[in-house]
């Protein structure tokens, strides 16, 4: 207010002074001069204060928060929302993708549970003498067809491990195990001079006396995972 005023008189004075006689000397132009010279100063003064400059950058700043602040707020809004979209539609691909390989892996693991179903039931101990069974063998020989026969079984289907869960692998595997262990344990028991028919006798009434089903479990196991594929 001050500078305002104090400007206003001096152009006034200004104005005065050069419209009467003195002005229109040399030494009166020199004063005029001066007198703007003053009046420039004092404007530039004015201008530059501290008061005036802290005045135009607030409302500049409050000019340029009036449009940023809700930019950065449809910005933030717009961001949020298409994370979201984007988020949506990955978990859709996901499920589409995983929908999509259990249509085409679920046939391939009921085929290797069913393998594996048809390989304890062919090597549990009646079904492996009923097909390796000759009056020819002697009981050593059908000890090693036995185990023959087990090991060429577990090879046929060892690729149907993949498709089967850690468990049910291992319980297969032990079952294959357990069965070898009982043949072994029998033939070890055998004299020289036994049969074959004699040893296929003596392994067929150890399972049934002890009730041992090693294979039976392990399917009974794999029937159960079965089950589950269809929850």
């Amino acid at each position: 207010m001050y500078y305002n005023s104090l400007i206003f008189s001096n152009l006034i004075l200004i104005r005065k002074y050069f419209l009467s006689s003195k002005a229109k000397s040399s030494l009166g132009i020199y004063k005029i001069i001066h007198k703007i010279r003053l009046y420039v100063s004092e404007l530039i003064a004015y201008i530059c204060s501290p008061k005036l400059l802290k005045k135009y950058y607030m409302e500049t700043l409050l000019e340029i928060l009036k449009y940023t602040i809700p930019a950065i707020v449809v910005l933030i809004t717009a961001y949020v929302i298409i994370n979201k979209i984007l988020d949506s539609d990955a978990d859709r691909r996901r499920h589409e993708i995983f929908m999509n390989n259990q249509k085409l892996i679920t046939p391939i693991r009921l085929q290797a549970y069913e393998r594996m179903v048809l390989f304890m039931e062919r090597i549990s101990p009646d079904a492996l003498i009923m097909r390796t069974m000759s009056n020819l063998l002697t009981a050593k020989q059908l000890h090693s067809e036995l185990l023959k026969t087990i090991r060429a079984e577990f090879e046929h289907n060892l690729s149907q491990q993949i498709y089967l869960s850690s468990e049910a692998w291992k319980i297969v595997k032990g079952a294959k195990e357990n069965i070898t262990k009982l043949i072994n344990t029998i033939a070890a028991e055998m004299p020289d001079e036994a049969t074959g028919l004699e040893l296929s006798k003596k392994i067929l009434e150890t399972v049934v006396q002890n009730e041992i089903a090693p294979a039976m479990a392990a399917i009974e196991y794999i029937k159960i995972e079965i089950r589950s594929l269809y929850k």
